[in-house]
């Protein structure tokens, strides 16, 4: 990011959570997007309910003056991750109410932890 605004190379960008690594770095890096004045998108790889409430929040967190768009990517999931995100209503995705991003994750949908990597056998 500081390299697309110190070489004047961009007029907006799409920030994707995941590609950051999670919502705090992908924040970091939008906060640097709208102190350069460049238009921001919100985005990432889809993800039932969870990912989409973090969307939302982020892209509403971004002055509207600056802030394209993003993408509704629950609905192509058939297995729900979470309740209580807001549906899009009008043509625009709600934001949750409660704390955090809003939403009660399901659990039992996520299944048993894979590991990233092999410790050698000690376990993860």
């Amino acid at each position: 990011m500081l390299r697309i605004v110190s070489d004047g190379a961009a007029d907006g960008v799409t920030i994707r959570i995941s590609r950051f690594g999670g919502i705090t770095r992908a924040r970091q890096v939008c906060d640097l997007a709208v102190e350069a004045g460049l238009m921001v998108i919100v985005a990432c790889i889809g993800g039932a309910e969870i990912i989409p409430a973090a969307m939302a929040h982020m892209s509403l967190s971004t002055p509207a003056c600056l802030r394209a768009h993003t993408v509704d990517f629950h609905n192509r999931f058939s297995v729900s991750n979470a309740v209580d995100f807001r549906e899009v209503r009008g043509g625009r995705m709600q934001t949750p109410y409660a704390a955090g991003l809003g939403v009660a994750s399901l659990r039992e949908q996520f299944g048993a932890p894979i590991p990233a990597f092999d410790l050698g056998g000690h376990g993860a």
